[in-house]
């Protein structure tokens, strides 16, 4: 049985893995395409930029374990990360609603989706393991380490089984003006 210490540490691992989840960006990761496709890009377009979205993550990782070694600490990584990607989906959220359906909204989804992934691959995805891994007590971390992976596998299961009945039309149609047909 986890007390004091060693319960605290577990939980900080767990919550550390679950940002991952919690930042949105396993629910991007899947429905990208998607997204794209709904804001009027065609589908070879839509496809063609999920895969720069991709590559620009691609450029984060490397960008974020510079940053990482050289320039922050990583928690300091984690916590402007986290500023970033909200300021990405901020700025997805206001062209959704202030210029929905123009050319000018569907640009701005695909910039931000980009620029956000830009951001996790570079902040949250390269500091997450790393932090998770010294917060976690000696004796416990390769338990409390593994298990944390699993949970956040679970979550990002959970994000993407989830995901289709939010946005899905038929059932509780939680999208944005931008994605609605009848706006």
């Amino acid at each position: 049985m986890l007390t004091g210490s060693d319960l605290r540490r577990t939980l900080l691992c767990y919550c550390v893995i679950a940002n991952q989840t919690a930042s949105g960006s396993w629910f991007l990761i899947s429905y990208t395409t998607y997204f794209m496709i709904v804001s009027g890009v065609n589908i070879s377009d839509a496809f063609k930029y999920s895969i720069m979205k991709t590559c620009i993550g691609f450029i984060g990782v490397g960008v974020g374990m510079f940053m990482m070694r050289h320039l922050f600490g990583r928690r300091s990584i984690m916590m402007l990360g986290a500023v970033f990607q909200g300021l990405c989906l901020l700025a997805m959220a206001l062209a959704a609603t202030t210029a929905a359906g123009t050319a000018t909204a569907r640009n701005s989804v695909i910039a931000f989706t980009s620029l956000f992934f830009f951001f996790y691959n570079a902040f949250v995805g390269v500091a997450s393991y790393p932090i998770a891994t010294e917060l976690a007590s000696t004796r416990l971390r390769s338990w409390t380490v593994g298990s944390a992976i699993s949970l956040g596998y679970f979550l990002a299961w959970l994000a993407g089984f989830c995901s289709p009945y939010f946005i899905n039309p038929e059932n509780l149609n939680w999208v944005s003006r931008l994605f609605r047909h009848d706006t």
